[in-house]
């Protein structure tokens, strides 16, 4: 899926995603990769308004996201996106700082329903997982299983012949699979069919639900239709939304002031879709 930029633009959207991002321009590493990584998790919400929406103005084929209008988007407190908007997006400014990055796709709902990136660095291959909806704050090495926590969420990574496996914790059922990721080049066009998909009213989740979620180093903060739940690490809290209150929610608690939420909704509504609490 095409996520070029005109060449002139270049560099001042580089120091303008910087600046957003509150990072430096450093030499490709390890180091800086985590710093870049955890800035980007930090700043951008994970959000589908901008997907009902774009599926209610511009139907099931879509233009791909441009970075630069992505990018303006964050900057205005308009929106995040989803891992079809961040993943390619925050690849590009990967690339233009000299990093080896290789976009990847996976499986949720189908194939190639999910996007992601490796990195190649001497210290080895890493997964840049920003567009999950989930703490990722740093890379992670594709050729070892690796567990993580945060806030009381629990996930996990392992390597099985070509793939890397997400899993995720639950307390009923202990590790169950979330994501199959291919660790291989994705193709482009199937990348583009999988986005167009997502904009289908009554085949994916993102144009049959109203979702956001920050995730920052102290907390997790999920909007789901109707329900605002936040993760701590001394619990979970759970409260029920009017719909007039959630553009203040949308702001106070995802920093996204001018984010078109109650048209979103109003979106959803002529898809067939009332919001609920849970």
């Amino acid at each position: 899926m095409a996520t070029t930029m005109r060449a002139r633009t270049a560099q001042a959207w580089v120091e303008r995603y910087l600046k957003f991002l509150g990072a430096e321009a450093k030499k490709p590493s390890l180091e800086a990769l985590q710093e870049l990584t955890q800035a980007q998790m930090s700043r951008v919400v994970f959000e589908n308004i901008s997907t009902i929406l774009r599926a209610y103005r511009q139907g099931t084929t879509p233009a791909p996201p441009d970075p630069e209008a992505v990018l303006d988007n964050w900057i205005a407190g308009r929106g995040g996106g989803l891992c079809y908007e961040i993943a390619p997006t925050f690849s590009a400014l990967l690339q233009a700082l000299g990093y080896q990055v290789t976009p990847v796709s996976g499986t949720i709902t189908w194939p190639d329903s999910h996007q992601a990136a490796l990195v190649e660095l001497e210290e080895g291959r890493w997964l840049v997982e920003v567009g999950n909806g989930a703490p990722f704050f740093h890379p992670v090495a594709v050729e070892q299983t690796t567990e993580l926590s945060h806030c009381g969420l629990e996930y996990r990574f392992r390597p099985a012949m070509g793939h890397l496996i997400q899993d995720r914790w639950d307390k009923e059922q202990g590790w169950k699979p979330f994501c199959d990721l291919e660790l291989e080049a994705a193709d482009p066009d199937r990348l583009y069919a999988a986005y167009c998909r997502h904009h289908i009213p009554g085949l994916g989740k993102f144009v049959g639900e109203l979702t956001m979620v920050a995730c920052t180093p102290d907390r997790v903060t999920v909007l789901h239709n109707l329900t605002l739940t936040e993760y701590r690490p001394e619990g979970k809290t759970r409260v029920t939304l009017s719909l007039e209150e959630l553009p203040s929610v949308a702001k106070s608690r995802f920093g996204l002031p001018n984010i078109p939420i109650l048209e979103a909704a109003s979106a959803l509504k002529a898809f067939g879709v009332n919001l609920q609490a849970e």
